[in-house]
């Protein structure tokens, strides 16, 4: 990896994450910043804690989960936060 891709990544949850933190909040009463993962080669969303933390149960997918509990709210910041685009053709 380049240091200019990494610097380009980094840049990009930065931005996330103060694009989101207020809508988080609202949403799951939790603070973003506890789930924003930062060092050598590694900047995000720990998408892996969060599911901890709303302990999602076995067999349940933290997607299934999330929408759910916290309706279509939470299913668009957990997939602006993991940056997945949805493909609308089918």
């Amino acid at each position: 990896m380049s240091d200019k891709f990494i610097r380009k990544e980094e840049e990009k949850h930065a931005s996330n994450l103060v694009k989101y933190r207020d809508s988080f909040f609202q949403v799951f009463n939790m603070n973003l910043t506890e789930f924003y993962i930062t060092g050598f080669y590694l900047v995000g969303f720990d998408v892996l804690k969060f599911n901890d933390k709303l302990n999602v149960p076995d067999g349940v997918s933290l997607h299934d989960f999330v929408k759910k509990k916290y309706g279509e709210s939470g299913d668009f910041l957990i997939k602006e936060l993991l940056c997945i685009k949805e493909n609308k053709e089918k």
